[in-house]
């Protein structure tokens, strides 16, 4: 669907401003961060987590993620002007500048509560935003678009770990097998973009793909992914149920690409990369 047509759809209906508003959080993937965080927290304590602790960690994470959306939109006004026009921003409902002070505000009060548990955090809390904001402000349009995410998402797991005390320098590994992952999560999060965004010259990882090339690139590196899990599977213990459910999740993102349901296609690889880390976190 063309650009001016989704804008009078999405200026059709009574809400425009409302859809505006929420569309300005990026909701669908903080709440994948925070049930993806949950889950490695549970993992760690192989039961729920402590409530206290878990509040803390999720609060934190919800004020830092929200940060990263608004700054986000705000490094990126100029070009949803052209693409986005409906977005908060284009419209005038949300003056740049105040993006960007919520933005500063938000960051550092989710690291200052993820301070109340240990400074640990707090520094695994800070690395994850400054990530974001290094790829909002910067890597976005280039050839490392990739790298922010592979510093910042795997500080997910090891925040969960530090939140509930089990912290241990054996989880860093996740910077190896979680390599592909992060390559793919990018890839999944970017393609739906791709011909927009080029032609405003965004030229990220994905951008310097066909469509077709960056689908293929993100699938080879879910299953990359999971054969390094496999070949650096901790102890002697051989993969679980939620290994095959990672496994099960990437064929659903595969053939999603096939029909007219794409849309699942993130969900699937997000689904996919959470479960395949939280089955190699269960086996340590």
């Amino acid at each position: 669907m063309e650009t001016s047509n989704v804008y009078r759809l999405r200026h059709s209906g009574s809400w425009p401003r409302l859809i505006a508003y929420v569309e300005l959080l990026h909701l669908p993937p903080i709440i994948a961060v925070l049930l993806g965080t949950t889950a490695f927290a549970a993992t760690a304590v192989t039961g729920w987590p402590p409530a206290v602790e878990l509040a803390v960690l999720l609060s934190s994470l919800l004020l830092t993620q929200l940060a990263i959306s608004l700054h986000n939109d705000y490094c990126d006004r100029e070009l949803d002007a052209s693409t986005k026009p409906w977005r908060a921003l284009p419209q005038g409902y949300v003056k740049p500048s105040t993006a960007l002070g919520f933005a500063v505000l938000l960051a550092g009060a989710g690291i200052a509560v993820a301070g109340f548990l240990s400074l640990g955090l707090a520094v695994l809390v800070a690395i994850g935003v400054a990530a974001g904001f290094v790829y909002n402000a910067w890597l976005k349009s280039t050839a490392l678009s990739w790298l922010p995410f592979w510093v910042g998402l795997p500080t997910l797991p090891l925040a969960a770990f530090e939140a509930v005390g089990r912290f241990d320098f054996q989880l860093c590994l996740a910077y190896v097998s979680g390599a592909p992952l992060v390559i793919a999560i990018h890839l999944a999060d970017t393609i739906i973009d791709i011909k927009s965004d080029a032609a405003h010259g965004i030229e990220g990882l994905a951008h310097r793909l066909t469509p077709k090339q960056a689908y293929l690139a993100c699938w080879l590196s879910v299953l990359l992914a999971q054969a390094l899990a496999v070949g650096l599977w901790p102890g002697l213990g051989m993969p679980n149920a939620l290994f095959f459910a990672s496994v099960g999740l990437l064929v659903t993102a595969v053939i999603s690409t096939t029909s007219r349901y794409k849309s699942a296609h993130w969900p699937a690889i997000m689904g996919s990369s959470i479960a395949l880390a939280t089955s190699w976190l269960a086996a340590l």
